[in-house]
């Protein structure tokens, strides 16, 4: 009897892929290339199989593999730059993507990638140009209208962002990445029992998803007496880039040093102190904020490793 072809091979583990059945999908990637090792679309579909189980050394092989079988394959190049990504080598993404959609300059999937990693280099104006260009090839590509809402919500521009949401909902309504987003709005607003719900109906479906495990702990943060400020200042403070929030630290700092200098020419050196002592305080508090922040989202992770059936 004569078993699948390769060919069915790699179309099943591309079907367990989508239902999320990864390490079915490897299985059937390994088989086929137990058969034939020089198959470069089988390499870099099992290189992004591995990202999903966070195995990223061992996929970050896989399309070395995958580029030195077939250098001028589009999705090869595109697989490299989601490893590459997630390693935080952004650089690297960005070149790699360069190379795919050089080779395939219509794929609507390369065009949202890069607008996933100028998300994560918090460019959001980069980020929200790639997903309108991925939904003007695919207008009904639901990955880049959940990356479009975060570039929007990022930006500051939340009215934007809830249509698309709702949009990619109609289309995809257990979608994850568009259930957190609509969460993340709702927390924006101060709906803390919306947020949970959004957050915890991905946690049914995926109990380690790390986009609704942190917007959870978020939740919990805001609910949180001392974390509250400094999640709300922290929002604020995203909103903004890079140059501006240097610039608002190093002016909060200059104006805190002028008032110093005036207290203490108008003989108010207790007042001085005092200040001295808030400005210690808020620099202590942003700084631990994240700390804690991360320690709860932390202690999530761990419920979730004690509690596989959650």
């Amino acid at each position: 009897m004569v078993g699948p072809s390769n060919d069915d091979l790699l179309l099943d583990a591309q079907n367990f892929l989508e239902m999320g059945q990864t390490a079915h999908a490897i299985d059937l990637l390994c088989r086929l290339l137990g058969r034939d090792p020089d198959r470069a679309d089988a390499h870099a579909i099992l290189a992004m199989a591995l990202t999903d189980q966070g195995r990223l050394h061992a996929a970050r092989h896989e399309t070395g593999l995958a580029l030195a079988l077939a250098p001028g394959e589009a999705y090869c190049h595109y697989a490299a730059s989601v490893v590459a990504m997630l390693q935080m080598r952004f650089r690297e993404a960005h070149d790699f993507l360069d190379e795919a959609l050089a080779l395939d300059p219509a794929s609507a999937d390369f065009l949202a990638a890069r607008g996933r990693l100028c998300l994560l280099e918090e460019r959001w104006r980069p980020a929200g140009e790639a997903f309108q260009a991925a939904l003007s090839l695919d207008a009904e590509h639901v990955d880049a209208m959940v990356g479009l809402a975060e570039a929007y919500r990022h930006a500051g521009y939340s009215d934007h962002a809830e249509p698309v949401v709702r949009e990619a909902l109609s289309l995809a309504p257990g979608n994850p990445g568009a259930l957190t987003q609509m969460g993340w709005l709702h927390l924006d607003r101060g709906e803390l029992a919306d947020a949970r719900e959004h957050a915890l109906w991905v946690l049914a479906q995926n109990a380690t998803d790390e986009g609704a495990l942190a917007l959870l702990t978020a939740v919990k943060a805001r609910e949180n007496r001392f974390l509250s400020l400094w999640w709300r200042f922290n929002s604020w403070m995203m909103r903004k880039g890079d140059a501006m929030r240097i610039g608002i630290l190093v002016g909060l700092y200059l104006v805190v040093q002028i008032a110093n200098i005036v207290l203490d020419q108008n003989d108010m050196s207790g007042s001085s102190g005092v200040l001295s002592i808030v400005w210690l305080g808020f620099c202590i508090y942003t700084w631990a904020g994240p700390a804690i922040f991360q320690n709860q989202l932390k202690k999530e992770l761990e419920k979730v490793r004690l509690q596989p059936d959650f």
